[in-house]
């Protein structure tokens, strides 16, 4: 192409038609119209070059003079030169040249059905406009076609099949348009609104778009091309892996209520909400504000205006600590509507230091879920009403709380009631929906996102620890969508499930799954993996809406709620913040662990696994196993060893046994046990040096020897952290940290043994062996050597 022309000019369009026209009136002006393909044989090619006709007030030849075989040239559709000679030229008649051309070997199979384009260099007399024309090579066939007016009808038996390399919509209008020129040559018009361009256009269409299905079914067939959440999902499931759609942040809100308002009853799903952003300062802000974030209480509450706010009792001092691991409070009064599963919210008011609200610590708080009935008691000193209060021990202070007053009586620290627990979301209005013949149901979301949470029943709410239901496992959760299937007379509602691999032909159970797009598919059973719903039943749907990694506000953020209840209320306020969040996982991580995850062993097969699985329960520090036959099956003896403490709680051994039954094999029954203790008898006598108190050394030894935390935070030496299952205990440490003991002279120890053993070697060898299932302890109770001790007999010390 000639630098400068136009590539308008280059294509069909009126601009090239009017271009043409003048050409064909000027004398002496030549323009190559269009090609032929004549005969292709071998590597020997025949075109015939028709070249624009004068019309009769110009008169002159058609074909330009001086026309060598050397002016011919040949390009690819990248613009770049093909490898073909011209040999000779050979007129046909006053308005057309036969062209030989030969082809280097090995290029001819590359070029079939390529479109090529013909150029003419070094004519100054051809237009550069008509200085080129396209064409396409045909199948070999071994005589010329018969010659034919350019204008006429063109026989079509002999084209060349269409190229299968075309696959977008440029391609296949190329394709299209270099066939019409094979076909219809009389066809020249490239206006957009001609009827032939349009169909050349809707044609491309049409092939783009069943390229794109051809393309995107092949891709969705496997997990690593897969693009559609939907596929992804289903791919991942048939290697045992849960893609999870991410879930809900939890919060624990606070509702107080005025003192004309004696009593309020709050329903599930009260909304509660953030405050409305602040409009930008200026137009220079560059933190645009975010939407407000919506939490809906997921229990029914009873609130009560006595129960705004609790005091503890410090029986007479004006400032009394709550120390770390503390597990029952006392209250100033009587609170007979306290019940058991209710929620109390430990909070500091005031640093104990100085008094000021400003210098309280705002991680200093935390919720606590009561686990028995409140005992309404006295002070039988001065007849004070208190109610004594006790919660789980999983909800146990992680820290140390000062109660009482300051020395102006303002008080340091309360506890919270009328608190309730809020999952993020917003409910949106009832629509409907219609079952399909493919037994499914489709629900428009309107650029809206379903968020995903796990499903609690009342009960559960109530007697579960409140540390635990703030956070949740996000491939258990399951979408917010509620169906109702109408009837006449009464609605019937479907339970959500998973899949429906494991639900009976009678069970009316449903499937949510979110596609790429903004619809909802609820997919029902077919009469054997869950009931079947006969297409056109009409279905009531509602569904919970929100941005969970979002919602994951601060504290005191939620200040808002429901206008149905809010004339009702005097405040509202979410003392912790809200966590829990967690967005869907993305479909890069699918493809990676998804592959991986039949490589897990999620099987108890030897006794390693028992052990490995246990310690995936949140809460087991170790675990051991031993296996028994009981007469009639083998019963696998799990010990459990908390993270916290020495004995596990009962909720923490039914949580091990569960899962632990899950992963167990047909045939073996599985049984979770706290450790086995060894209690230790061991007797040190110590010299103190000159200058140092034996009563005070002796207590320090006893709190470096014993099983708690010091004062400076350091475990003793038989903290329960310490000691894990079949772990020895040598002497060597124990008389090392005794001698550490600032005071002391010298260590001998005269008995190191199990409690209650009458003769051992262990004090010649050193150490205490505990089996595979036992565990040392040496809780240091005077009074209590069954439970271990370290008496200690002091020498010396004084002046």
């Amino acid at each position: 192409m000639k630098p400068g022309v136009p590539l308008e000019l280059l294509r069909a369009s009126p601009s090239r038609s009017d271009r043409k026209r003048a050409v064909a009136s000027r004398a002496g002006h030549h323009g190559l119209d269009w090609v032929e393909v004549r005969q292709v044989r071998g590597l020997d090619w025949v075109l015939r070059l028709h070249f624009i006709r004068h019309s009769a007030e110009a008169g002159g030849s058609d074909i330009p003079p001086g026309l060598e075989p050397l002016h011919l040239r040949v390009l690819d559709e990248d613009g770049q030169p093909v490898p073909a000679t011209a040999r000779a030229l050979e007129p046909v008649d006053a308005h057309s040249v036969e062209a030989l051309l030969v082809l280097e070997r090995g290029s001819s199979a590359v070029l079939t059905h390529r479109p090529l384009t013909l150029v003419l260099e070094g004519l100054d007399s051809v237009d550069p406009v008509f200085r080129q024309a396209p064409f396409q090579l045909t199948l070999e066939h071994d005589e010329p076609a018969p010659s034919a007016p350019a204008p006429g009808p063109r026989d079509t038996a002999a084209l060349a099949p269409a190229s299968y390399q075309a696959k977008d919509y440029e391609s296949f209008s190329r394709l299209l348009l270099d066939r019409m020129r094979l076909t219809v040559p009389a066809w020249q018009e490239r206006h957009v609104a001609d009827v032939g361009v349009m169909l050349v256009e809707l044609l491309s269409h049409v092939g783009d778009t069943l390229s794109y299905y051809q393309d995107a079914v092949a891709a969705e067939a496997y997990l690593g091309t897969a693009r559609r959440r939907a596929s992804l999902r289903r791919h991942a499931r048939l290697l045992d892996y849960t893609v999870h759609e991410g879930c809900t942040p939890r919060v624990w809100v606070h509702v107080a209520l005025p003192e004309t308002q004696l009593e309020l009853e709050l329903p599930a799903g009260t909304l509660f909400v953030t405050e409305p952003p602040a409009a930008p300062r200026s137009a220079w802000d560059v933190h645009p504000p975010q939407h407000h974030s919506c939490f809906e209480s997921l229990d029914p509450a009873r609130l009560y205006v006595e129960h705004n706010a609790f005091h503890p009792y410090t029986w007479g001092a004006r400032v009394a600590e709550l120390p770390q691991g503390t597990a029952s409070v006392t209250l100033r009064g009587h609170y007979p509507r306290l019940r058991a599963g209710d929620v109390l919210l430990l909070e500091e008011l005031r640093s104990s230091t100085t008094g000021l609200r400003e210098d309280a610590d705002p991680e200093h708080r935390h919720a606590v879920r009561l686990n028995a009935k409140p005992v309404l008691d006295e002070d039988p000193l001065d007849s004070t009403p208190l109610t004594h209060v006790s919660w789980f021990p999983e909800d146990a202070l992680p820290f140390a709380l000062s109660a009482g007053t300051t020395p102006d009586g303002l008080n340091l620290m309360q506890v919270l009631g009328n608190v309730v627990l809020a999952d993020h979301g917003a409910t949106q209005p009832e629509v409907e929906a219609v079952v399909q013949a493919d037994g499914t149901a489709h629900v428009d979301l309107g650029n809206l996102r379903v968020v995903s949470s796990e499903r609690y029943t009342a009960p559960v709410l109530r007697t579960r620890p409140a540390s635990e239901m703030l956070t949740q496992q996000p491939r258990r959760a399951l979408p917010w969508v509620q169906v109702l299937e109408r009837r006449p007379g009464r609605d019937v509602e479907w339970s959500i499930r998973h899949e429906l691999l494991s639900s009976g032909r009678h069970e009316r159970h449903f499937v949510a799954e979110v596609n790429d797009g903004d619809e909802l598919v609820l997919r029902f059973g077919d009469g054997h993996y869950g009931r079947r719903l006969p297409p056109g039943t009409r279905l009531r749907v509602r569904y919970r809406t929100g941005i969970e990694l979002m919602a994951n506000v601060g504290a005191d953020r939620l200040v808002r709620m429901d206008a149905r209840f809010a004339p009702f209320v005097e405040s509202v306020r979410n003392p912790l913040p809200a966590q829990g969040g967690v967005t869907p996982e993305d479909a890069e991580r699918v493809r990676r662990d998804a592959p991986l995850s039949f490589r897990t062993q999620e099987r108890c097969v030897t006794d390693e696994d028992y052990v490995t699985l246990a310690r995936r329960v949140p809460g087991v520090r170790a675990a051991a196993l031993h296996l028994a036959w009981n007469g009639s099956w083998h019963v696998a003896r799990v010990h459990v060893l908390p993270q916290d403490g020495r004995t596990p709680t009962p909720r923490l051994l039914e949580r091990v046994r569960r899962y632990l039954a899950h992963h167990r094999l047909t045939g073996i029954e599985v049984e979770t046990r706290p450790p086995e203790f060894v209690p230790l008898d061991i007797a040190l006598e110590v010299g103190v040096k000159p200058g140092h108190s034996s009563g005070s050394v002796r207590r320090t030894l006893e709190q470096e020897l014993g099983g708690g935390t010091l004062e400076d935070g350091r475990p003793a030496f038989f903290h329960p952290s310490a000691f894990s299952f079949g772990q020895p205990v040598y002497l060597a440490p124990l008389i090392a940290r005794a001698a550490s003991v600032h005071g002391v002279a010298w260590v001998k120890a005269f008995r190191f043994e199990r409690w209650g053993q009458d003769e051992s070697s262990e004090l010649e060898s050193g150490r205490i062996l505990p089996g595979p299932t036992e565990v040392v302890q040496v809780e240091g109770r005077p009074g209590r050597p069954d439970l271990g001790l370290v008496d200690i007999h002091v020498t010396g010390g004084g002046r």
